[in-house]
Order: C-alpha cells, then structure tokens, then sequence
C-alpha cells in the first residue's frame, strides 16, 4: 500500500523489516563526513548559522555537503533583513515590502527543512548521537518474553 508511513532505518532494523538492498541508501543515514564551513560576508546571519551547526551537531545529521543550503538560509535570512529596513524607512513604498515578503516566505521554507519550528523539529525524527544504541538480542527477547 505505501503512503506516508515511512520509518527510518532504525526502526527497520529494531523490527527486522530492514532488507540491504532496499533500505541501504535511505537518506536518514549517517551524512558525508566533514561539516559545513562558514562561508565569508554573511552580514547578519551568522548567529543563525552558529545555532543551527550546534543544533546539528550534537545529533552528528550535518555533513560538508550541507554547506550550499545551510549558505542559502543564511543569505537569505540577510537579504530578508535588508529589505525589511528598507521597507521601514519608507512604508508607502511598496517594492520593499513585497521584497520583505517574498524574502521572509522564501527563508520561513528553509528553516522548517533545518527544524526551525517546532512543527518542524517534531518531524526531523533525528536523535542525539550520544544515544545508547540498543543491544539487537536484548529488543529480540523483551519482544518474544525470553528474560
């Protein structure tokens, strides 16, 4: 049937549903190696870039490949900056506030892809690295009653 009823590689493997061929190369595995470099001339979004790589960091979900789109949030989060105080000196202008409008609409979809909501956090389904992982024979005999 399919739909959107898609479990992550971890919950495969804790019910035994997780096949190599099928479920190798799914996207809640661990990322390339590295991490993201700060690139030069963000203005105003380098605390935001900071929070989101500690964030991510402690859960070991961000890769060096994460860098352009990380790069894009921060970017547009100064040009949303920009024109918003632009929209504010003069407020009958209305170039500036569409500007602000469609730079806000445009960085509110990044964040919600790096958790920026809480709607979007409760969704990420990405656990802290420092998590225990579970002994697989130990989830095997609580299931079947054999302790």
């Amino acid at each position: 049937m399919g739909g959107n009823n898609i479990k992550t590689t971890d919950t495969l493997k804790k019910g035994g549903g997780y096949r190599a061929t099928r479920h190798r190369d799914r996207a809640d595995q661990k990322p390339a190696p590295g991490e993201p470099r700060m690139p030069d001339g963000l203005i105003h979004s380098e605390d935001t870039w900071r929070r989101v790589l500690e964030y991510f960091r402690d859960r070991d979900a961000l890769g060096e490949l994460d860098t352009e789109a990380l790069t894009e949030l921060c970017r547009t989060y100064d040009l949303m900056v920009e024109a918003r105080a632009a929209a504010e000196c003069d407020v009958t202008a209305k170039d500036p506030r569409i500007a602000y409008c469609s730079y806000f609409d445009r960085w509110y979809r990044l964040m919600r892809e790096f958790g920026g909501t809480p709607l979007a956090r409760a969704s990420l389904k990405v656990p802290p690295k420092n998590e225990e992982e579970e002994d697989p024979f130990e989830i095997l005999s609580d299931r079947y009653g054999l302790n």
